[in-house]
């Protein structure tokens, strides 16, 4: 991937034409314009897009497949995008590809690397667009079934979107400043990226911790359960035969927005990374920190949230 070095002196803000901008704002707008030029990233987001186009929403396999499909796995390819074009992106001055941009202006290397990490605000911008867009169409097709009751995506599930995508920008450009090669990170960290979404399944118990938990969860009621007693906003299913239990099909909302947390802790100490290999000590042990915080928080939080028994 060739990339075109534009002039210190002739970027918009920079020092040398501005005095206000900081160095890291001006050299983001030219990141910003690498992310926009990734065809890594625009593949993902097409792959993304095609899954809520073809997705048969009236039919389920079982009790919440259409919501996990469109809602929790077709971003899944977005997310795989934007890191791979992270990863490009900050190996760059390393793979001997164009000039490093700290080398045509008074930065460092620490700035040039939070200038990408401010750069992949574009893909998480665009996500947002894209989601808007989409729950719209969604809602003229009628909504998502689940449970037999056609829904909306719930906001925290949305929300988390965009969150993750941001996880992908920042553990692109954190690989990229350990890790020297470029097939080791695009391909081992694709993998991880596929693992911890579309196949979460197979961690069992553990994907709370992993950042893309799929709503809604299947609850059992019991054989027993009076569904007149049931609050007006849960989403029933009946048992299939006489005697089995019914279940409540759930979105677990409070518990999201917890993992979000947790999620966005995780998004402090990959930047913590980057700013601790850049020799930036300060900058890095405060946000490890309160990466930590939030992610102790947020995983203990979402768990209790999760098995609570307002669930």
């Amino acid at each position: 991937m060739s990339v075109r070095v534009v002039p210190f002196d002739a970027v918009p803000g920079s020092v040398a034409g501005s005095r206000v901008v900081r160095p890291v704002w001006a050299l983001a707008t030219v990141e910003a314009r690498a992310y926009l030029r990734s065809i890594p990233l625009w593949l993902g987001f097409a792959l993304a897009g095609a899954q809520w186009l073809f997705t048969d929403l009236a039919q389920e396999r079982w009790v919440g497949s259409q919501y996990t499909d469109v809602v929790g796995m077709a971003p899944a390819t977005a997310y795989v995008g934007v890191f791979v074009a992270a990863t490009l992106i900050g190996l760059r001055d390393r793979m001997g590809q164009a000039t490093p941009l700290s080398s045509v202006g008074p930065v460092d290397p620490g700035t040039v690397a939070s200038a990408r990490l401010l750069g992949g605000l574009v893909p998480v911008a665009l996500i947002v667009v894209m989601l808007s867009a989409g729950v719209v169409w969604l809602d003229q097709r009628g909504g998502i079934v689940v449970g037999g009751v056609h829904v909306l995506p719930q906001p925290a599930d949305l929300v988390l979107i965009p969150v993750l995508v941001g996880l992908a920008v920042a553990t692109g450009i954190a690989a990229a400043q350990l890790v020297r090669s470029r097939a080791v990170v695009v391909g081992v960290g694709s993998l991880v990226i596929l693992l911890t979404t579309v196949t979460s399944w197979m961690f069992g118990a553990a994907d709370a911790f992993l950042p893309a938990p799929y709503a809604p969860r299947t609850v059992d009621l019991g054989a027993g359960f009076d569904t007149r007693s049931a609050p007006a906003g849960w989403r029933l299913v009946a048992p299939d035969s006489v005697g089995e239990h019914w279940r409540r099909s759930s979105f677990e909302q409070a518990a999201v927005g917890w993992h979000i947390v947790y999620v966005v802790g995780l998004l402090a100490l990959l930047v913590a990374v980057v700013q601790r290999v850049h020799g930036r000590r300060a900058q890095a042990a405060a946000l490890a920190a309160g990466g930590l915080v939030a992610c102790v928080i947020g995983g203990v939080l979402q768990v209790v949230a999760r098995t609570g028994p307002w669930v």
